[in-house]
């Protein structure tokens, strides 16, 4: 495939995730960085750092400092020491965290549900899910595939 040509595709992703992003109901009037957070946080298989927190949305860390502040203030998340350096803190997300996400979550797949049952042909559907089975395939490549050669 062309340079352009991935460069397009990465756009397009790029313009859907944020379009998905905002097509969520009222959540209690959070912000969508707090809610991108909680929700990698639901994702996530143990703690956080703070630090790989930010490396996984792609913010600046000071911005999660701060989002941080507000969900650990509301009760969403709690930071627990890191037993091996105690300057350092783990960050896991609370029940109510967590029903919060589950909220922008119905939210986010009753949108996309609509736009492409209201917007693409059953072909299109078709398609759509085809792509989405190669793309989950590109996403499971070993770290060192992803290299140019």
């Amino acid at each position: 495939m062309r340079e352009e040509d991935v460069r397009r595709f990465q756009r397009q992703l790029k313009l859907l995730y944020r379009r998905v992003q905002r097509e969520r109901p009222a959540t209690e009037g959070r912000p969508l960085t707090e809610l991108q957070m909680l929700a990698a946080l639901d994702r996530a298989r143990e703690p956080l750092r703070p630090s790989e927190l930010a490396d996984e949305l792609d913010m600046a860390r000071s911005n999660v400092a701060s989002a941080l502040r507000s969900l650990e203030a509301d009760g969403l998340i709690a930071r627990r020491g890191d037993p091996t350096d105690g300057r350092k803190a783990f960050i896991t997300i609370s029940d109510a965290g967590s029903r919060v996400v589950a909220v922008a979550r119905r939210g986010w797949l009753a949108w996309l549900q609509h736009a492409i049952d209201d917007e693409l042909t059953a072909e299109e559907q078709r398609i759509l899910l085809r792509a989405a089975d190669l793309m989950r395939r590109l996403s499971e490549l070993p770290e060192s595939a992803a290299l140019p050669r």
